[in-house]
């Protein structure tokens, strides 16, 4: 029950924090483009998708043999769109276009929201167990593991 409530917690705050960064788009009124805004929130809100369906497929991936950890399985989804964000980020910022650089961090907090969802705290939502340094436990996506295996997570 601990880890339900764990990655209900964990879920609950990558809301939150894709929530505040949507609010400052609409809020801040620093934007002289209104395409740019609507480029900011698509961002923020495709995102999210495309960063659960990686997760799902890095969950996949996992289960193919074992080295196949959270921390590994970053380096091979999250850190070259790292790279290139930052990359993007950076040359933004040096040709003076600050809004555009802030648009590129907010959707790659989107996508790294989704991927952590999908790899960490949904699985702990459900009720699996979760190392960060550990391989994944092979086990079926969908399937409800932990003590009740007979009640599904929403029970």
């Amino acid at each position: 029950m601990l880890l339900r409530a764990l990655g209900a917690i964990w879920l609950a705050a990558w809301v939150l924090v894709l929530a505040f960064l949507l609010d400052v788009w609409s809020q801040l009124g620093g934007l002289v483009d209104e395409r740019l805004r609507w480029w900011a929130r698509l961002g923020l809100t495709a995102g999210p998708v495309i960063g659960f369906a990686a997760g799902l497929r890095a969950r996949e991936m996992a289960r193919w043999g074992s080295g196949r950890s959270h921390a590994s399985l970053l380096r091979v989804f999250w850190m070259p769109l790292a790279a290139l964000a930052c990359a993007l980020m950076l040359k933004l910022t040096l040709d003076g276009v600050v809004d555009q650089a802030r648009a590129v961090l907010g959707a790659f907090c989107a996508y790294w929201a989704g991927f952590d969802a999908a790899i960490a705290a949904w699985p702990l939502a459900c009720g699996r167990p979760y190392r960060f340094s550990k391989d994944i436990p092979p086990e079926q996506l969908g399937e409800p593991s932990g003590e009740n295996k007979d009640n599904p997570w929403w029970v």
